[in-house]
C-alpha cells in the first residue's frame, strides 16, 4: 500500500527538516537502533546452527552498548548540531546492515585492542566488585537509606523493592560473616 504523495514528501520534508530533528529523527533512531537488531538477535539465537549473524548481533550489542555509554553524556550537547540524529541514524544503519558491518569494523580495530590491553584489570575489579557487593552495600547504607527516604518522601513506588534490597543483602552479609566465622574456626 502506498502512501499518497502529499502524505509522504510531507513526511520527508517534516525528517529532514534541523528544527524537527528532536522530534523524528531522534524517534526514528530509537527504533532503528533497537527494534530491527532485537528481531535479528532472537532470530539468531533461535536458528538451529550457529553461524555469521550470531557473531554479528554480539558485535553490534557490544558496540551499541558502549556507544550508548559515551552518548549518555554527550547527547544533550550533540543534539544541538543541526542534522545530528540524521548523522546519527545513518550510523546506525551502517553499524547494522550486512553489506558495510560497521559495528565488526569498529570491534575489530578498536574495542577488541582496547578491551585485550585492559582485560586483567578489568577483570580484577568486576572480581573484586562480585566479591565485595555486601561490604559496599554495608559501606554505603546510610547513603542508600538516605536515597531510599528520599524516594519514598517523592512518592516512589519502590519503597518495597529498597527495603527488600537492603534486607537481602543485609541478611546474605550476615550469613557471609558467620560462614567466615566458621571457616576460622575449623583452621
Amino acid at each position: 500500500m502506498a502512501f499518497p504523495p502529499g502524505i509522504s514528501s510531507f513526511g520527508m520534508q517534516m525528517f529532514l527538516q534541523p528544527g524537527s530533528s528532536g522530534v523524528f529523527a531522534r524517534g526514528a533512531c530509537n527504533v532503528v537502533g533497537t527494534m530491527y537488531p532485537v528481531y535479528k538477535s532472537f532470530k539468531a539465537i533461535e536458528s538451529e546452527e550457529t553461524n555469521e549473524d550470531d557473531t554479528q548481533w554480539l558485535t553490534y550489542w557490544t558496540i551499541y552498548g558502549a556507544l550508548g555509554l559515551v552518548e549518555g553524556t554527550t547527547d544533550k550537547l550533540l543534539s544541538w548540531f543541526p542534522y545530528y540524529f540524521h548523522a546519527k541514524l545513518a550510523f546506525l544503519l551502517w553499524l547494522q546492515l550486512p553489506h558495510f558491518m560497521g559495528a565488526k569494523t569498529l570491534y575489530k580495530d578498536y574495542m577488541k585492542p582496547t578491551l585485550t590491553k585492559y582485560q586483567p584489570k578489568l577483570d580484577y575489579i568486576i572480581e573484586f566488585l562480585q566479591q565485595n557487593f555486601g561490604w559496599i552495600i554495608e559501606a554505603n547504607r546510610a547513603q542508600l537509606q538516605a536515597l531510599y527516604g528520599a524516594l519514598c518522601t517523592a512518592g516512589v513506588s519502590c519503597k518495597d523493592f529498597v527495603k527488600w534490597f537492603l534486607d537481602t543483602n543485609e541478611k546474605k552479609d550476615l550469613e557471609n560473616g558467620k560462614k567466615n566465622e566458621d571457616v576460622e574456626k575449623k583452621e
